[in-house]
């Protein structure tokens, strides 16, 4: 089954909030092509929810936020129901 656009972006904040990571890095992880994965990283800066520094992307507080909401979220979806 693909990804959706979300879940790319959230694998890709994962990745980031683990350690500074250069696009190589998030590529193999997160299991992107450099292509598409350009597109998204623009998009998590565009959005505040990566910076770049360098050749390295970080997290920022606001991206940290982001990515505990949508934990939160998908806890609750995945939750076993009554």
């Amino acid at each position: 089954m693909r990804r959706g656009k979300l879940e790319i972006m959230i694998d890709i904040l994962k990745v980031v909030q683990r350690t500074e990571a250069t696009k190589t890095s998030i590529v193999y992880k997160a299991n992107l092509n450099f292509n598409r994965a350009d597109n998204y990283l623009e998009a998590l800066i565009d959005q505040g929810l990566i910076t770049k520094a360098s050749n390295r992307y970080l997290i920022t507080n606001l991206g940290a936020g982001y990515l505990q909401k949508m934990s939160d979220v998908r806890e609750v979806l995945e939750a076993p129901t009554c």
